[in-house]
């Protein structure tokens, strides 16, 4: 504890008078704030500082744990012995965190400081049943029921609905030149087998 003992006027002290620390006070805990002048008397004891805004006058054989400080006067001393007090050092009060547990939730992310976190760049959705046609070198058709963009050499198809569309047909029909080949080589050999049954005339 701190004590600090004010007079608007002077601080007189009797002599072989002396000021005692009980139930754990400590000298350098006590101050004495005078409004004048500070007089102690002769073969007194006094603890600690005095403060006076004049002047301290300090009788014969006078004993002071502490200090005399005057502010506009004079400290005067006839024999006097000043001795520092020893206080024990109060040690600083500490406080003590602790870290509670950390519970994460599905579908939430956290992020700790000095860690770093990299999701995935992109995300591919494959439509089972959907046609993939690869063309030239780095050409890339993809038929996924969106737009797909390739680099060089890109067919970029945006179909709604695959199942309904069909892709247009190219070329030439190749039963009916089959068929016409044969009805051809029927003819010429029938023509062949009538030239050489005729009679020669």
């Amino acid at each position: 504890s701190v004590f600090i003992f004010q007079t608007d006027s002077t601080l007189i002290t009797s002599s072989s008078s002396s000021v005692s620390l009980i139930n754990g006070a400590q000298a350098c805990n006590v101050f004495w704030q005078v409004g004048s002048s500070a007089t102690l008397g002769e073969n007194s004891v006094f603890v600690r500082n005095i403060l006076a805004l004049t002047t301290i006058t300090i009788g014969t054989n006078v004993v002071v744990e502490g200090r005399a400080l005057a502010r506009n006067g004079a400290v005067t001393l006839i024999d006097d012995l000043f001795t520092a007090p020893v206080c024990e050092q109060v040690p600083p009060s500490t406080t003590t965190t602790t870290a509670g547990p950390t519970t994460t939730l599905p579908g939430t992310t956290t992020t700790l400081p000095g860690t770093t976190t990299t999701l995935a760049a992109t995300t591919t959705t494959v439509i089972a049943g959907a046609p993939t046609t690869t063309g030239p070198a780095e050409t890339t058709t993809t038929l996924i029921g969106t737009t797909t963009t390739a680099a060089r050499n890109t067919t970029t198809t945006t179909p709604s609905d695959l199942t309904s569309q069909e892709l247009p047909r190219t070329g030439s029909d190749t039963a009916s030149l089959v068929l016409v080949g044969i009805l051809a080589i029927a003819f010429g050999a029938a023509a062949i087998g009538a030239a050489r049954v005729a009679p020669k005339g």
